[in-house]
């Protein structure tokens, strides 16, 4: 039996077991002695395609490429074609982590249905993809498939690049690039977190970086003993 066909196999026995949904007795062992055979989400998955169960929605995203798993598809609102097969993780929308109740994965079991094992069933349920992907926010799919062709990582713009805290940028008489001040600093009279402190710029500050050397930006003009870490820099626009 081919990988893809035991794992949703492995799927359709918990349910008929059936097992139950406990994000903390996940094992499949009872080990708090409530008489109920427990999973999450992602430790039925674990089970089905035989790894290890300790794996949550975020250490699948390493997991599943390890065995043959290829990212296919990662996205907020975008479309793909479902594969019987498919492992589909939800994440939150703006990109943060999906551990614990802000993240879920099922398997996909035809282009529209899925299975997997959920809070709100107490268990394993096959259901309408599109349909429960609607009810829980429309949230962002990483999509995994075996063999697949591997979705090709973003280009890196050239404004994303100068944005990096660990690029190096020359002196120049024009700014590179203005930005926020996301706390309160005392300004460094040089790229050294030892350097003399200078004036005070309160958070909210909007400054322009014409140099940056080591984490470190030279703000307000090309020669100016005025520097501050990058990092601390958001909302960049470029001039």
């Amino acid at each position: 039996m081919s990988r893809i066909e035991s794992s949703i196999a492995r799927m359709y026995h918990l349910r008929s077991i059936p097992v139950h949904y406990d994000m903390s007795d996940r094992n499949g062992n009872d080990a708090d002695g409530d008489g109920r055979i427990e999973f999450d989400c992602s430790s039925a998955v674990s089970y089905a395609l035989e790894i290890n169960l300790n794996n949550n929605t975020e250490t699948l995203q390493q997991a599943l490429p390890a065995i043959g798993y290829a990212k296919i598809f990662d996205a907020v609102d975008g479309t793909f074609d479902a594969r019987r097969g498919d492992v589909v993780i939800w994440a939150p929308r703006d990109g943060s982590s999906s551990l614990g109740a802000f993240g879920h994965v099922v398997i996909m079991t035809g282009e529209n249905s899925a299975i997997h094992c959920n809070y709100g069933s107490d268990g394993v349920t096959e259901n309408d993809y599109n349909y429960i992907w609607n009810l829980n926010g429309r949230p962002r799919e990483i999509v995994f498939r075996e063999s697949g062709v591997p979705v090709p990582a973003p280009a890196q713009s050239e404004f994303d690049r100068i944005l990096d805290v660990n690029t190096r940028l020359e002196v120049s008489q024009k700014p590179y690039y203005e930005g926020t001040l996301t706390t309160d600093y005392y300004v460094e009279a040089g790229p050294r977190i030892d350097s003399q402190d200078k004036e005070f710029l309160p958070a909210g500050t909007r400054v322009r970086v014409y140099e940056k050397l080591n984490g470190w930006a030279r703000i307000n003009h090309p020669a100016s003993a005025q520097w501050v870490e990058d990092k601390y820099l958001d909302d960049c626009t470029p001039i």
